[in-house]
Formats: C-alpha cells, structure tokens, sequence
C-alpha cells in the first residue's frame, strides 16, 4: 500500500467480534402478535494512511475512531393493521 506523499506503510491490527440477533415473537389471537428482539453489532477501529515510522504510529487512537459496540433491543405488538414498538440502543467504545 502506498501512503499519502507517495511513501510505503504498513498496519497490521485485526478486529474479531461476534455479533448475534435472538428474537421471539407469540401469536395471542388470530390478528394479536407479540414480539421481542435483541441484537449485538460492532463497528471496527480505524487507522490513517500516512507512513508508519520508528517516531509514529498510524493506528488512530481518539476514541471517537476506536472500536465500537452496541446492543440494541426491540419489543412490540401487531394488532390487525396496527402496530407498536418500544426500542432501546446502547452504544460502547472499547
């Protein structure tokens, strides 16, 4: 790869991370259903392309370019034509 200004560089950091998805849902009546889901997600860091030297490192290192994750819930109910959902979502750098 080659970097702004034209000079080589090099990265080499891996992100691993296991998202899941988990849901249920219920029949109450022939038009009532109930539902719920949880879900993971994950949103890897960053780096720059300038080059890598002995001085300097160009992994991004603010936080707000660090690895996110979040975890996200939904819950509702359909009623013939009708629906309802209550979400909530929380969000985590690490």
């Amino acid at each position: 790869m080659v970097a702004l200004g034209g000079a080589p560089y090099t990265f080499d950091k891996t992100y691993n991370h296991f998202d899941w998805k988990a849901g249920v849902e219920q029949d109450l009546a022939p038009s009532v259903m109930v539902y719920g889901v949880v879900q993971t997600g994950f949103q890897a860091g960053t780096f720059n392309a300038l080059p890598n030297t002995p001085t300097y490192s160009n992994e991004v290192k603010p936080e707000s370019y660090a690895p996110i994750r979040s975890a996200s819930s939904r819950a509702g109910s359909m009623n013939g034509c009708r629906s309802t959902t209550s979400s909530t979502t929380t969000t985590s750098t690490t």
